[in-house]
């Protein structure tokens, strides 16, 4: 299965992390570069929405997205999609006073479908900076 994962320590309080990525379901746009059009389809229940976003490479990405508190983390799941499977997780965590922050995608193309995203390993480590980079500037 065609996967990526990164973490890394993020000077910034897990809690503080914790509401960027929570900001960043309703808002990707602020926090990923090329998203545009976003929209809340449907809210599921306090945790769980639809989402649909435009991404810069011109697909429409449609999502269906739960955040647990309890644990820090969020899954983001394509749905309605004939091309591929995605599946994105974000999670934060602490251990012995340190924070870090960890993303892992699973992309899978379906039929004859060629890959939507080429360097998933690039993608998600400069993701994963990225909002390191946000959450340590305040």
């Amino acid at each position: 299965m065609p996967a990526a994962s990164y973490r890394t320590v993020v000077n910034a309080p897990a809690d503080h992390l914790w509401s960027l990525l929570l900001d960043k379901i309703t808002r990707p746009d602020k926090y990923i570069s090329g998203v545009t059009n976003v929209r809340i389809d449907e809210v599921i229940d306090e945790r769980t929405l639809v989402r649909s976003m435009e991404l810069g490479n011109g697909l429409t990405l449609k999502e269906l997205i739960t955040a647990d508190p309890k644990t820090k983390t969020i899954v983001f799941k394509a749905i309605e999609e004939k091309r591929f499977t995605a599946l994105v997780v974000n999670t934060v965590y602490e251990q012995a006073g340190v924070c870090y922050l960890e993303y892992t995608m699973s992309n899978i193309p379906l039929g004859d479908h060629a890959p939507v995203i080429g360097n998933m390993d690039g993608l998600i480590k400069a993701s994963v900076l990225e909002m390191r980079g946000v959450a340590e500037a305040g």
